[in-house]
This record gives C-alpha cells, sequence and structure tokens, in this order.
C-alpha cells in the first residue's frame, strides 16, 4: 500500500503540471486567435530609455523594438533602468456599450505604470529600490471608457527594469471578457497555486525535520529536510513582491537556493539509495559553496549569465542522480527507487523547459510558456515525503517490537536472576544450618557419646546394658549420616528394611519385610534423612508401646516415581496420649516438609499402621525446595 500511493503520487505529478500549463498556454492562444474586432495583440511598439515621470513627448528619441523585449543590450541599461513603451491602439477596440476594454500584460520585468491617452490607469509598486517584484504577476488593467478617442489612442507603459533582467512581453488590448479567462488561470497557477505549494514545501521540510530529531542517525530525513527548504527559498521569489534588501541580493538567495537545492536533492538520494560516497559528497557541497561565493561577487549582467551557468551544472547533477538511481533500481528492483527515478526524471525534464525558457533560447516558449517547476517538483517531493513517513513508521513499528521482545528479555532474566539470588539465600542458609547441625553432632557425640558409653560399662543388668548399647548405636549412626549425601530410593529401602528388622528381632519381634522398587529415583540427602527419622520413630512407637508381637515393614516405589512406606504392628494400637505426643507430631512435620503425607490407622492384623506417601511431584517439589 505504501509503495502503491508513493508511485500514485509521482504518476499525479507527472500528470498534473503539463496539462494544467497547458491548458493557460491555450487561453493565451485563444486570445491571439480572437478576432480582430475583440482583441488584439501589439508585437512592437516603440521605446525610450527615460526616467520621465509621465509619457515622454513625440519629439523624444523613440526607437521601435520587437516583443519580447529583453534588457540585455548593456548600452540601454547604461543609460537607465527606466523605459517607456507605447503602442498605437486601433480605435475599433474601443468598448461598445455595455462592454469593457482591458489591457492584459500577462509578463513583465520587474514593475510598470500602464497609461492609457495620458491618463494614468495602473500602478504596480515602487520604482526604487527595494523595486516592487511582480516579473511572475500578470496584470489586467481596465481601459476606461472616458479615456478613448476616435484616433489616436495610444497606450504607455513605464517599466523598471533591472540590467539584463528587464523584460516586455507583447501587449493583449481588446475586450475584458476575452481576456480575463486567460489572466485568471495565469493568476491562479503563477501566484496562486505557487502560494499553495509554497505552503506544502515548507511544511514538507518541517516533516522531514521532525522525523530526523529523534532519529539523528538517519541523515535521509535531514537532506530531504533541507532540500525542501531549499526549494521553498526558491519559491518564494514565485510569490513575493516586497522584499526588505535590494533586488541584487534577493536575486543571489533565490539563485544560490536553486543551486543548493540540487546539491541537497543529491545528497537525499545518495541517502535512500544506500550509497556511501564521502569523497563525491564533499565535491558537492565544494560546489554549493563555489556557486554561492562566485554568484555573491560578481555584478548582476555578469549574474544573469553566470547562475544560469550554475543551473546548467546543477541540471546535469540531477540528471547524474537520476543515472544512479536507475543503476540501482536496476540491480535491487526496488519499488521505491524506481518511483524516486520517475519523479527525478520529471523534475530533470521541468527544470530543462524552465532553464531554456529563462535563457529564452527560442522566443515560441516565452511568449506563450509558464515555468514549470514550480508546478511539479513540490508533488513530486509530497510523494517522498510520503515515502519517509511511511518508512519511518515501519523503522518505529519494527523499533517497538524489539524494545517489547527485550522488555519481555529483561523481566525473564530479572526473574532468572531473583530465582537465582533465591536459590543462592537458599543454599547460604541450608550451609549455615548444616555446620550448625556438624557443630551439635560433635558435642553430641564428644559429650553424650561418652556418658551413653559409660553407661554402658556400668549398667546393673543386661537390659538395662542392651538399651544403653541401642542408644549409643542411634546416636553415632545420627552422626555418622548427618551430612548424607543423596540415596537411590533401593539402597534407602534396604538400610531401613535391615535396620528395622534388626531391631525388631533384638526386642523379641517377628519382621516382615517388603520392598518393590519401580523405579529407582534419587532422593536428596534431605529426603533421605526425613524418611529415615519416620521409620524410625514409628518402629520405635511400636516396640515401646504397642506391645506388640510382629512388625511390618514396605517400602514401594511405583513406576511413576511416588513413594509409599508402611510400618505396621499387631498389637494394642495407639493411645490418645501416643497421638497426641510429641513423636508423632513430629512425624507429621517431616512429612509436611517432604510435600507428602502421614497416616495413622490401624493395621490389617489390628494394632497400629504408620503410611508415608510422597507422589512423584512432591518428591520433586521437595528436591526443589
Amino acid at each position: 500500500m505504501p509503495l502503491t500511493v508513493f508511485r500514485t503520487l509521482c504518476l499525479f505529478a507527472l500528470l498534473v503540471s503539463m496539462p494544467v500549463a497547458a491548458r493557460a498556454a491555450a487561453d493565451d492562444a485563444r486570445v491571439v486567435a480572437a478576432s480582430a474586432a475583440a482583441v488584439q495583440q501589439l508585437w512592437s511598439a516603440e521605446l525610450l530609455v527615460s526616467d520621465a515621470a509621465t509619457p515622454p513627448p513625440d519629439s523624444a528619441a523613440w526607437e521601435t523594438v520587437q516583443l519580447p523585449d529583453r534588457w540585455r543590450d548593456p548600452a540601454r541599461y547604461e543609460t537607465g533602468v527606466i523605459g517607456w513603451y507605447r503602442f498605437d491602439v486601433p480605435a475599433e477596440l474601443a468598448p461598445r456599450a455595455g462592454e469593457r476594454s482591458a489591457a492584459y500584460l500577462w509578463r513583465y520585468n520587474m514593475v510598470v505604470e500602464v497609461w492609457f491617452n495620458g491618463e494614468l490607469v495602473a500602478e504596480t509598486g515602487s520604482f526604487e529600490e527595494p523595486v516592487t517584484r511582480n516579473w511572475n504577476r500578470p496584470l489586467l488593467v481596465d481601459l476606461p471608457r472616458s479615456a478613448w478617442r476616435g484616433a489616436g489612442n495610444r497606450l504607455d507603459v513605464r517599466l523598471r527594469a533591472y540590467p539584463h533582467y528587464g523584460a516586455l512581453a507583447p501587449v493583449f488590448v481588446g475586450s475584458r471578457d476575452e481576456l480575463e479567462g486567460a489572466w485568471r488561470l495565469r493568476s491562479f497557477l503563477q501566484n496562486d497555486l505557487s502560494l499553495a505549494l509554497l505552503v506544502l514545501t515548507l511544511t514538507l521540510a518541517g516533516v522531514g525535520f521532525a522525523l530526523w530529531i529523534p532519529r539523528r542517525d538517519e541523515t535521509v530525513y535531514l537532506f530531504f529536510a533541507l532540500a525542501s527548504l531549499a526549494y521553498s527559498v526558491f519559491s518564494v521569489n514565485l510569490v513575493i513582491r516586497e522584499v526588505p534588501m535590494p533586488g541584487e541580493t534577493w536575486w543571489w538567495i533565490a539563485n544560490s537556493a536553486i543551486d543548493w537545492w540540487a546539491v541537497l536533492l543529491a545528497l537525499f538520494g545518495f541517502r535512500l539509495v544506500g550509497l556511501v560516497r564521502p569523497r563525491l559528497e564533499r565535491t558537492l557541497l565544494l560546489y554549493g559553496v563555489t556557486a554561492t561565493t562566485v554568484q555573491a561577487a560578481v555584478d548582476l549582467p555578469t549574474f544573469a549569465i553566470v547562475c544560469n551557468l550554475f543551473h546548467l551544472v546543477s541540471l546535469l547533477i540531477c540528471g547524474a542522480l537520476l543515472g544512479l538511481v536507475v543503476v540501482h533500481w536496476y540491480r535491487t528492483r526496488r519499488g521505491d527507487l524506481m518511483a524516486f527515478a520517475l519523479g527525478i526524471a520529471w523534475i530533470f525534464l521541468l527544470a530543462c523547459h524552465d532553464l531554456l525558457m529563462n535563457a529564452v533560447v527560442k522566443v515560441e516558449m516565452w511568449r506563450y510558456g509558464f515555468f514549470l517547476l514550480n508546478l511539479g517538483a513540490p508533488l513530486v517531493f509530497l510523494a517522498m515525503a510520503w515515502h519517509l513517513i511511511r518508512r519511518y513508521a515501519d523503522a518505529l513499528a519494527t523499533a517497538e517490537i524489539a524494545n517489547a521482545s527485550l522488555g519481555a528479555r529483561i523481566d525473564e532474566a530479572r526473574r532468572a536472576l531473583a530465582a537465582s539470588y533465591a536459590e543462592q539465600r537458599q543454599l547460604e542458609l541450608a550451609k549455615a544450618a548444616g555446620d550448625e547441625r556438624e557443630r551439635i553432632y560433635r558435642d553430641l557425640h564428644d559429650d553424650v557419646g561418652a556418658r551413653l558409653l559409660s553407661l554402658v560399662y556400668a549398667a546393673p543388668d543386661d537390659a538395662s546394658k542392651s538399651l544403653a548399647r541401642d542408644a549409643l548405636r542411634q546416636l553415632r549412626e545420627l552422626v555418622a549420616h548427618s551430612g548424607a549425601e543423596p540415596s537411590l530410593a533401593s539402597e534407602l529401602a534396604e538400610r531401613l528394611g535391615s535396620e528395622t528388622e534388626e531391631r525388631a528381632r533384638a526386642a523379641g519381634l517377628d519382621c516382615r519385610r517388603e520392598t518393590m522398587v519401580g523405579v529407582d529415583l534419587e532422593l536428596n540427602a534431605v529426603e533421605a534423612w526425613h524418611v529415615t527419622r519416620i521409620v524410625r520413630e514409628a518402629v520405635s512407637n511400636a516396640l515401646r508401646h504397642g506391645e506388640a508381637n510382629a512388625l511390618r515393614f514396605r517400602f514401594v516405589v511405583a513406576a511413576d516415581g511416588a513413594i509409599d512406606v508402611r510400618v505396621a504392628d499387631d498389637g494394642r494400637g495407639l493411645d490418645d496420649a501416643s497421638r497426641a505426643g510429641r513423636g508423632l507430631r513430629n512425624m507429621r512435620e517431616r512429612a509436611r516438609e517432604l510435600g507428602g503425607t502421614l497416616e495413622v490407622t490401624e493395621g490389617d492384623a489390628g494394632g497400629c499402621e504408620v503410611r508415608l506417601r510422597m507422589g512423584a511431584q512432591d518428591v520433586a517439589a521437595a528436591a526443589g525446595g
């Protein structure tokens, strides 16, 4: 869609300029073709270079000139810069009843007064510096009915000219109704439309700067803005009438803007194509500085020649840029380059036309012609601006997506870092707890162990000695497993089964143990420790309080990793005091830390059954905790 709009705008620029100008030229031609009774075009006049304030007498040194007349002869403007043109107007052009007659001056340079039969009928501005600039403004002047004579009607035009730039085109005289259409259309194209297009190019320059300021590294926007601004400075010359400076200074500013526009347009094209040529770019900038400096240093007659030469070079720069863009389009087949090439080609053609017209290479071009560059170039700039805006929007959308992705990655990294910190904190706490346990275990071994050993030797009977030995053995196991490592389920089941069977037989009980390991998963040191303490406490309760004859131990690991551990006896079961005791509370607390459940119920053979269950997810959660 954006590329389609870009191409459409370029095509619009191609199609609009010529037909509109052709329509205006056709209107002028229609005026020429009008019947001699209605309108006449005055191709010749008598000229007198004089600063007289009123029409000079017939006895002055008048000379006949053909129109369009250009003030290029140094002998003329060295005599003066004000000239009087006089025209004989046929009496048959006098208005009939209900009609009006007029004189139509469609091009003059720079300011005029119009007199008809000795009566001032129009003045267009100041003849003194700064001179009012009317070079691009057509003039339609009513010729009062009261001023007409039966014969010998005379139209006098007083012209303030600039050396080499002064000019007067053929003058139309006749019915105002026949002349007004051509005057209105030319006024619209040369003045009203030019003003609107000036506002457009200034707006585009602002858009370019607005796009460049937040993205300083994208100089394509900067050079587009500068090129639009340079063209706008030149366009001011098409619409402004009063300037606060001498004409020579203003001409230097306006014509230098044209050369800078060509330079900046080329630099913009380089950025759009993606071409990096620092030496060539410095050469172009040097050319712009040279053109501006040279034009500032010469007098106005020389300036008129020099500026056209520099404009020719600027035109060649546009032609070279066109060739460069076409070559890159051929290599890349990028649609935006094709549209840009079309726009540059159209600008090149319009600039060629205006340069030839300004140099009056062919008089017929100047008689009915229009300067066309100001009508076509702004539309091409509008197409370029649309493309740049879409390019900027696409880049912004891409950046926003990248920022969102980056933000998500940052959040993910922040969460991972927080988890890492939490894990590190847990490790630090676990290490501190482990160090503290080691200290306690050492104290138990050195102090309580020594006392229990003394109790073994000092016990009065075998039962007391057996009890003391059992306590000493558990203490040694406790100390030995204080730094326990992860254990496989099969190893833990075998170790607990053997220990339970040994303790049961030492107490005179039968013991039946059952071990089934569907998947030999690994339990970490904390899990193995908690399971061991639960089983030992359950066995201790059965031996001390159950009054049992037999003990059953069952350790099952299912295929899905779930663990089921049971210790059951056939004794009298747990009374209320035992159920509320500290041992059972400790077992339940250990089961919660494992993420499992502890059930105390009546066994199949009566007595009490303690059952620890841990699902596969419970084991994994306990391992992660």
